[in-house]
């Protein structure tokens, strides 16, 4: 091992012993239940939960929509992630579920140009994946499906629908993963999702059954698996954000760990306790290389959803002596309940750096942890009608 490599040993170890010791700490911060006065209510997943005033989301800039052709020219894509609307990264993922991306709001030529790039890819894709069929000595079998609609086309496979859909003045990429069985079963599962989904503002949380994404609603009273994160970004105060996970409930017995594939191998954290949970977070944070050892961590009981889980805190001194503080809280599901128990994690930090940008003082420790408590407090079961 190097020398930097045995320094960052050294570091990660004393992070583990006093995060350790911030498991078994009590009384260090008191929950918040009380919805502060001007908190909004927006919904994730299935879920729901109220914010501090108004604050925007992410759409996605990421090579989702770059590889099918929108070139930086044509409009500027300049992450590889979900970006709010000045570039800035955050926290927003829709790993599993129906929609996979959604584009910022485009002009009719844009939408043209992704249109029929869309379409150049799939071609891409064919030929790509019948030479790996051939290998194998498969065949694969994708056809083209009549959505009945000029502003979608569809896809399908034996493993699965693909469509790209205009909603509004986004667009979306959504699918279904099918089984065997499954197959001929697109002439209706195609128009449902197309006649399902709607666009949707900040805010505007639907009475209806269905899985809420940023910017759009899918109406659905499914099972399907969903694995869904929002980043929330405050207008008021853009150094503060809000992050909530939404995913079904992982079985490893049922469905296995596959180590090569990414989804897979990240859901085998999410089936831990909530303390292996939040250590493996903060453990992530930690190799990032925008932190110092100075850690004061935390962690004690949370209720979200009306379920017990963990939260913890930390304190976060960068390179260039910005101050930051991170909120994490934790509760885990039950993959073999009756009713849909999902995994949910909430992620609330400051951005001091993009604040001082902004001209905005740092958020106040105090504050920041009322305010995080504040939104852990508010998660639950978004109602619907009917339910």
């Amino acid at each position: 091992m190097n020398r930097t490599g045995h320094k960052l040993a050294i570091r990660y170890a004393k992070w583990v012993f006093t995060f350790a010791l911030g498991i078994n700490a009590a009384g260090c911060f008191a929950d918040n239940k009380a919805t502060p006065a001007g908190w909004r209510t927006d919904c994730v997943g299935r879920m729901e939960l109220t914010l501090p005033g108004d604050a925007a989301t992410q759409s996605d800039s990421s090579q989702a929509l770059r590889a099918r052709g929108l070139r930086q020219s044509e409009y500027d894509y300049s992450h590889g992630a979900f970006s709010f609307d000045d570039d800035e990264r955050g926290w927003t993922e829709l790993t599993e579920g129906v929609v996979s991306a959604v584009s910022p709001p485009l002009t009719p030529k844009q939408i043209d140009v992704l249109k029929k790039a869309d379409a150049k890819q799939r071609q891409t894709n064919f030929a790509e994946y019948t030479k790996l069929a051939a290998a194998r000595g498969e065949t694969y079998e994708s056809v083209m499906v009549d959505t009945g609609t000029p502003r979608a086309t569809a896809h399908r496979s034996k493993t699965g629908v693909g469509l790209f859909i205009e909603v509004g003045d986004r667009v979306v990429m959504a699918g279904y993963r099918l089984n065997a069985g499954d197959f001929v079963h697109d002439k209706t599962v195609v128009p449902q999702l197309i006649t399902n989904i709607r666009a949707r503002e900040v805010f505007d949380v639907p009475a209806e059954p269905g899985l809420c994404y940023p910017h759009v609603f899918v109406k659905d009273d499914s099972n399907r698996r969903r694995q869904i994160a929002v980043d929330y970004r405050s207008k008021a105060r853009p150094d503060f954000h809000v992050v909530l996970w939404d995913a079904t409930a992982y079985n490893p017995d049922k469905e296995g760990i596959n180590p090569e594939d990414e989804t897979s191998r990240r859901n085998t954290w999410r089936n831990k306790e909530p303390d292996r949970q939040i250590g493996f977070f903060w453990g992530q944070r930690r190799f990032e290389g925008d932190t110092l050892p100075e850690w004061l961590t935390v962690t004690k009981r949370v209720e979200m959803d009306g379920r017990a889980g963990l939260q913890s805190f930390i304190r976060l001194q960068r390179p260039n002596g910005t101050v930051d503080y991170e909120y994490y809280a934790v509760v885990r599901g039950d993959p073999k309940a009756k009713e849909d128990t999902p995994d949910l994690a909430l992620y609330v930090y400051t951005s001091n750096d993009y604040g001082k940008k902004k001209g905005l003082a740092p958020i106040a420790k105090e504050e920041f942890i009322k305010m995080a408590q504040s939104v852990a407090a508010s998660v639950k079961r978004r109602p619907v009608i009917g339910k």
